[in-house]
């Protein structure tokens, strides 16, 4: 009957303690329950509460009666080392002094009772919560080892369930979000320092190169144009008249009055066979007579002027060749060009605003507007260093590029496209925040 009873009380408690253990709001209540009140079921001496921690060694948490844990207390240093061999196992395990070093039995045989239980408190499926080293100075009974099994197995349960909502552990959703947050910072700061090639876009055309400049040899009107834009003319080909009525004129009132100074002279020549005074005129009018010669020379050189022919042969570069037709042009005016069709650059109008290092030899991509999908390679010869009005009337760098050998054959001259220049290499970060750097600068004026 005695026995009955004692059993009855033993379950009695055991159902209190699990209640207990049960309604735990917080973690640290939940290990004193373990440390202190265990105590109620099994007699014990001393209890080293452990944790059990993935990325470091078990570690004394709570002890029993004590209501802070010294990380240097003696006991609490020996406990950890004892463990440290037997952590791995999830059964109940007796402790004899023949099982530790030398070392941790002299240091034990001070510290605690001989008699030492490792109690694992585990939950299946999800492991090792931690453990409970228990030393008293008899033996452990097995009655209370199975008690303390099943009850380490209830601890485990516990621990499991309330250590994700209380101690912020990597389960917690909003734990996996930060680290997430924090590995895609760094991400996104390493991807900041990733190397790129500054480039800029501009508005391009194709010209010639070294084309053959055509200009008004005379102060005149343009009479007629004989040749049509993108015309192949060969050297010696008529290009075009200018008006020759003036020119005309002023040949013949040279040469009248050519011929009037050479009557002229004529004249006085005999006379001075009779008048020694007509001696003296004679050299006046000779002088008279080189003037009008080299007047009606260069009226007849002018005049002789009147039809322009190529120098060289290739394609005509001529804008409107109605807009020419009885325009007046000075000497020197340019009026067409012949160029090769095969030697042709690419002239590059570089804005202002994103203007960049620019080095000979750097790379030119082009993407002309009648065929955007097919980009040419060129490279820079040579860049302006001041900036010109362009038509469009903004300030762009004339830059000045090449076509590579594999560009064959190459584009027709006057295609216009936009060109990609790049400039020297630099960061992603410097890449996206040029132009907010350079407007915050000018804002505030360093």
């Amino acid at each position: 009957m005695t026995a009955i009873t004692s059993d009855n009380q033993r379950f009695a408690t055991l159902l209190q303690l699990e209640q207990r253990i049960r309604g735990a709001e917080t973690l640290v209540e939940l290990r004193f329950i373990i440390a202190n009140e265990s105590r109620t079921l099994v007699e014990y001496a001393q209890c080293a509460l452990l944790s059990a921690r993935d990325d470091r060694p078990h570690q004394v948490v709570t002890v029993a009666d004590l209501p802070v844990v010294d990380r240097t207390a003696p006991f609490v240093v020996w406990a950890e080392q004892v463990v440290e061999s037997f952590s791995e196992t999830d059964q109940v395990q007796v402790i004899s002094r023949d099982d530790l070093t030398p070392d941790i039995q002299q240091r034990g045989s001070e510290l605690a009772p001989s008699h030492l239980l490792w109690v694992p408190l585990s939950l299946s499926g999800r492991g090792l919560q931690g453990g409970m080293l228990l030393t008293r100075t008899i033996p452990w009974s097995d009655a209370e080892i199975s008690l303390l099994a099943h009850l380490g197995h209830s601890y485990g349960h516990a621990l499991w369930a309330i250590a994700p909502r209380r101690t912020g552990g990597w389960l917690r959703p909003w734990k996996q979000v930060r680290k997430l947050s924090l590995l895609l910072a760094v991400v996104f700061v390493g991807l900041l320092f990733l190397p790129l090639r500054l480039s800029v876009l501009a508005p391009a055309e194709v010209v010639p190169l070294q084309p053959a400049i055509m200009t008004a040899p005379l102060q005149g009107v343009v009479k007629q144009i004989e040749v049509l834009p993108n015309d192949r003319v060969k050297r010696g080909d008529l290009l075009l008249l200018f008006e020759e009525t003036e020119l005309k004129s002023r040949l013949e009132v040279a040469q009248r009055a050519l011929e009037v100074a050479t009557a002229e002279l004529h004249k006085t020549r005999q006379s001075a066979f009779v008048d020694s005074r007509a001696k003296g005129d004679i050299s006046g009018l000779e002088a008279q007579l080189d003037l009008h010669r080299a007047e009606r020379d260069f009226a007849r050189a002018q005049f002789n002027k009147v039809q322009l022919f190529a120098d060289r042969a290739g394609v005509v570069v001529l804008n409107d060749p109605q807009s020419w037709l009885g325009r007046p042009v000075a000497v020197g005016e340019r009026i067409l060009s012949i160029a090769d069709p095969l030697q042709v650059e690419l002239v590059i109008h570089l804005p202002v605003a994103d203007a960049v290092v620019l080095r000979t030899g750097s790379a030119v991509t082009l993407f002309l507007d009648m065929d955007p999908l097919n980009a040419l390679e060129a490279e820079v010869v040579r860049a302006d260093y001041e900036p010109k009005i362009t038509a469009e009337g903004g300030l762009a760098y004339r830059v000045t590029a090449r076509f590579s050998e594999r560009t064959a054959p190459p584009p027709r001259i006057g295609l216009r496209g936009t060109a990609k220049v790049y400039g020297a290499p630099v960061t992603l970060f410097y890449y996206l925040l040029r132009r907010p750097i350079t407007v915050f600068r000018q804002w505030i004026g360093v």
